[in-house]
Order: C-alpha cells, then sequence, then structure tokens
C-alpha cells in the first residue's frame, strides 16, 4: 500500500506584492502504485498566466501517468534500458503536447484582460495570438510500484529519493543550464530535450521507502543535506500520524518561505506504508493542489 501527499502555500513575498501563487501540486495513490506531480509557474511578467500553467501541468502529468501505467506497466520491466529510456521519452513528449493542448484551450476560453494584455503591449506582443509562454512552468514528477519506481524533471526543483536504509539520493541528473534566475520550461520550443530522468526496477537499488518532491522556494531555502534531513523528519512523521504530520507542514511551509526563499514553497511526497500507519486515506485516493491552496512540515529543529 501506498500513501501520498501534496502541500502549496503562497510565498512571503506574493503576498507582500499581492502577486498570486504560481506553485501547483498533487498526488494519486492506489493499491498497487503512486504517482505525484509537482510544477512551479514563471515569475516573471511575460509569463502572466503561469499559475493557470503550473495547475494545468499537474492535472495533465497525472492523468498522462496513469494512462501511462495502464498501457506499459509490465513492458517497463521487461525490456532494455534503450527501449525503457525511449517508453519515458514518449512519456516525456506526451505530457508536453497534452500541456499546450490545454493552455491553448485555456487561452481561447478566457481572453486576456486589460492587464494582461496591457503586459503583452508592454513586450511589443499581440494580445489575440496564443504563446505558450505566457504559461510557463516547470514539472517535477514521480512514481512507485512494488515493481520499479521513476522520476522525471524539467527545470529547477529537487526530487529525492528515500531509502529503507535510512540514506537519501538525488538520482536525476543536475542540468547545469539552471541557476542565477535561469530554468528550462514546459513552454520551451525544445522542452523535450530538457526531460531528465531516472528508473531503477526495485531488485536492483536499496529499497525505495518515499520519494519527495519540491520545488525551488523550498529548496532554496535548506541546505542539500538539511533538505534530505527535512524530507527524513517528515516521513518519520508522515509514517507515525499522517494527519497531525500534513497539519504541522501547513503551519510551518509559510515560516520557512518568509524566512528562507520568500518564494512559493511546495512539498509533495508518495511512500510506501503498512497496515500500521495512521492514515485517513482509503483505497484509491488523490488530491491536486493548485495556486490557491492550503496543505501541511516539520518545523527544521
Amino acid at each position: 500500500m501506498y500513501s501520498g501527499f501534496s502541500v502549496t502555500k503562497e510565498g512571503f513575498s506574493h503576498i507582500e506584492k499581492n502577486k498570486p501563487c504560481q506553485d501547483a501540486s498533487g498526488y494519486e495513490v492506489g493499491s498497487h502504485y503512486a504517482i505525484v506531480a509537482v510544477s512551479d509557474g514563471h515569475g516573471g511578467d511575460k509569463y502572466f498566466r503561469s499559475a493557470v500553467g503550473s495547475t494545468l501541468a499537474v492535472s495533465v502529468t497525472l492523468r498522462c501517468l496513469k494512462e501511462f501505467l495502464t498501457e506499459h506497466w509490465g513492458r517497463l520491466i521487461d525490456t532494455s534500458e534503450r527501449q525503457r529510456d525511449e517508453l519515458l521519452k514518449n512519456l516525456e513528449r506526451y505530457i508536453i503536447t497534452q500541456w499546450r493542448t490545454e493552455i491553448e484551450k485555456d487561452f481561447q476560453k478566457n481572453p486576456l484582460s486589460e492587464y494582461e494584455a496591457a503586459l503583452c503591449n508592454q513586450f511589443a506582443l499581440s494580445p489575440d495570438v496564443f504563446q505558450e509562454f505566457f504559461y510557463g512552468a516547470t514539472l517535477l514528477c514521480a512514481c512507485m510500484t512494488q515493481e520499479y519506481c521513476f522520476s522525471a524533471q524539467i527545470g529547477d526543483g529537487q526530487c529525492v529519493f528515500l531509502h529503507d536504509d535510512g540514506t537519501e539520493s538525488t538520482p536525476i541528473e543536475e542540468d547545469e543550464r539552471l541557476g542565477f534566475g535561469m530554468t528550462t520550461s514546459l513552454c520551451d520550443e525544445d522542452a523535450i530535450n530538457s526531460f531528465r530522468h531516472y528508473f531503477a526496477v526495485s531488485s536492483t537499488l536499496s529499497s525505495v521507502s518515499a520519494i519527495f518532491l519540491a520545488t525551488d522556494g523550498v529548496a532554496d531555502s535548506y541546505s542539500p543535506e538539511s533538505l534530505q534531513q527535512f524530507f527524513r523528519k517528515v516521513l518519520q512523521q508522515m509514517c507515525v500520524d499522517y494527519g497531525f504530520a500534513c497539519s504541522q507542514l501547513e503551519e510551518w511551509l509559510p515560516l520557512l518561505s518568509e524566512r528562507g526563499s520568500r518564494d512559493d514553497v511546495t512539498i509533495a511526497g508518495i511512500f510506501a506504508n503498512d497496515e500500521n500507519i495512521a492514515s485517513d486515506e482509503s483505497n484509491v485516493s488523490s488530491a491536486v493542489i493548485g495556486n490557491n491552496s492550503s496543505s501541511k512540515a516539520l518545523k527544521d529543529e
């Protein structure tokens, strides 16, 4: 059995400037799988619908992951590494395509406001012409089953695997282009070339007990070592009292934003549990949390 959670809170600087939260997160748990997704919309004026872009990125990705598991469950094990990489690359292409379809629908359904049109004029853009970068956002996602686990990422943020032996790892390769306020994005013309992923069959690695995802608002508030320790504390509390851990995350993340990055903050995860875990989850549960969410972390003592 698996459990999951997702917590998104508006950043302290966004509250000060009356800007919307541009993070989004969500997860879904079934009897044999768990999936999770996190997205961070870009903050620049040119990306004025990135709050919508991140929310759509999460909902699209969860849907695509479910379809992918239904179609390729067995093939992901009984295939070569090269073929598996190609399957995951096809999944990433599908997510990009579906996301772009959904954001264009949003553009057609919701004409630009006067404020948005003024921003277009500022950048010498026609307010009547759809631009993908209006909705620009990053994406992290992950999946756990008994047979395997995998994760994928475009842009910044952090993906951490927590292992049963008490160790942590960040298996997705770093992108050297990130940093100094720069990130790759779902809206990039060559977005498929910026996706990185990691896949492991359960028998080939130390058993994974959890996969945690965080946007840069959380990651930038900790050192890498402290962030992994924080994730470990969250997992330990989740396995003792799920509801209490969520309520503590709810209270802590706004404080973390104020004391740390001042950015929007999101943490989400999926983890294996047992019959003793005090959780309010049913056999199949899900949650998609967008930009006006309120969800919950353990204080870094």
